[in-house]
């Protein structure tokens, strides 16, 4: 008897049939990964399992029994637990707080702080994460940290099944075969693991038994043996994935946009790098590395305690997100939730935030003209979406990144000289789409711009940048050309098995 199946579901959103007669079954013991582009139906199907959207027809099961399911709760009650793409923290309470949010020790209704500590603390070290501060607010953790205990919330009790949305997104190489190690433990327990990723390298690692959906619909199932990998991205798109160029620039010669000397901030210090107009430049490292810091310091979102910012040779001192889209700069963030989307707002909304001002003469906005722009960007980006109306929380997860990234192409027609810092461009970006994504960032720097791309994917590393930095703890341990490093030597000296070296 099947652990878990979801038995001819069908759901429909105004415009979109999300979910289209999909049978799915995870067996006891098993690690079962869910894989398709953005919009094929993943995330609805992961709702549905967790109880948090009904479907419009169709029956789940949870052993051999039907499940009814009215909220999150209900599923939870049953042993289902899901980890869900989008964090779920609360900001301002601790880690330890938060691994425990609910359940927490306490005596005639006073918890007690100090087995709270030392049970999330044992829960890390289960998980294999001891260096984790547990009083940490979580709001001052990067995105991998805030995954981290995020999964470990879920995996607090003793689930029959789990169901795992993109949990590597965020992970260093490390803390992903830490979490790899996590899920073995609990499938030799029996319980059954639902695992939806873009990563086919990681699907093939760690699953037992594949589902690719595409277009609401199952189109392959079986035994991860059964499969190639160069099959998969075929069956997952339906077509061909067009090569990318990876053709090296030598930006050398043209204007220096972007010139950062010595600069120090919160998580990173002593920072030195350059941007030519027309070229890629890397950013690696490790979560925690300082990247993302970094970037978002050069913007405003964070303060800097001391080095210089030069644009286009100019001294700058940037306190804020306006005044750097000013000077040319921009950002677009991993935190898409937080710090990219307007998420009360439609699509269309969202798309032309930062270009209203070009269509609004005398105060008058033109409508027309805002949505050619956006709909051309939906086409551009492959933004898969009911219509230019929807409101933008109710896009997939890779589709709000192709809103955010788009939100700035609509803006820059002319990227001359602007300098685009791109923070994990391509994280919940499908594999069908990410060699599109690639190609625009190409095309960015082709028409003059300079381009930072901060990724921890090191394909994408090797495939975009025409020179790479590499962070460490906060500071530049290496750069040069890219023809300089392979991928190994790359991840050698992101966990420091190197000797540090400037190019």
């Amino acid at each position: 008897m099947a652990l878990l199946e979801a038995r001819d579901i069908v759901k429909t959103y105004p415009g979109v049939r999300a979910l289209d007669h999909v049978d799915f079954t995870l067996e006891r013991a098993q690690i079962h990964a869910l894989v398709g582009m953005n919009g094929a139906g993943k995330s609805t199907l992961v709702k549905i399992i967790a109880g948090a959207e009904k479907p419009d027809r169709g029956s789940i099961f949870l052993d051999g029994q039907p499940l009814h399911l009215s909220h999150a709760r209900d599923a939870s009650q049953h042993g289902i637990v899901v980890v869900h793409q989008e964090r779920t923290l609360i900001r301002h309470l601790s880690v330890a707080e938060n691994i425990l949010l609910g359940i927490e020790p306490s005596q005639l209704g006073i918890i007690n702080n100090q087995l709270l500590r030392q049970r999330a603390r044992e829960l890390l070290e289960s998980l294999g994460i001891s260096d984790l501060d547990i009083d940490a607010d979580v709001e001052k953790l990067g995105a991998g940290q805030q995954q981290l205990v995020d999964i470990a919330r879920a995996l607090r009790t003793s689930p029959k099944a789990i169901v795992l949305d993109e949990p590597t997104a965020s992970l260093s190489a490390g803390e992903t075969e830490h979490l790899f190690d996590t899920l073995r433990r609990f499938k030799e327990r029996d319980v059954g693991i639902i695992f939806v990723s873009h990563h086919l390298d990681e699907v093939f690692e760690i699953a037992d038994h594949i589902t690719i959906l595409r277009d609401g619909k199952v189109v392959s199932t079986g035994p991860i043996a059964a499969y190639k990998p160069e099959d998969v991205p075929r069956l997952i798109v339906g077509r061909e994935i067009a090569e990318t160029s990876s053709e090296y620039v030598d930006a050398s010669g043209k204007p220096v946009l972007l010139e950062v000397r010595n600069l120090s901030g919160e998580g990173f210090y002593e920072v030195s790098l350059e941007v030519h107009a027309g070229e890629v430049v890397g950013l690696a490292g490790v979560v925690g590395a300082g990247r993302t810091e970094l970037l978002e310091s050069l913007v405003g979102y964070r303060s800097v305690r001391n080095g210089t910012i030069l644009v286009r040779g100019e001294p700058k001192r940037i306190h804020t997100p306006q005044q750097a889209i000013q000077y040319g700069l921009i950002l677009v963030p991993e935190k898409r939730m937080e710090k990219g989307l307007l998420m009360r707002l439609d699509v269309l909304e969202n798309l032309t935030a930062a270009c209203l001002p070009q269509y609004s003469p005398g105060g008058i906005v033109s409508e027309r003209g805002l949505q050619q722009v956006a709909n051309d960007v939906v086409r551009r980006l492959s933004i898969v979406t009911p219509s230019l109306r929807t409101n933008v929380g109710n896009l997939s997860g890779g589709n709000k990144q192709k809103v955010v990234f788009g939100k700035w192409l609509a803006a820059s027609e002319d990227v001359g000289e602007k300098i685009f810092l791109l923070d994990e461009p391509t994280e919940g970006i499908d594999v069908g789409t990410r060699a599109e994504m690639w190609n625009i960032i190409r095309r960015l720097a082709a028409q003059g711009a300079g381009v930072v791309v901060a990724t921890s994917d090191l394909e994408e590393l090797m495939v975009l940048a025409d020179r790479i930095y590499i962070m460490r703890a906060g500071t530049v341990v290496s750069s040069g050309k890219r023809a300089d490093f392979t991928q190994e030597l790359v991840l050698q000296h992101m966990l420091g098995a190197t000797e540090t070296v400037i190019g």
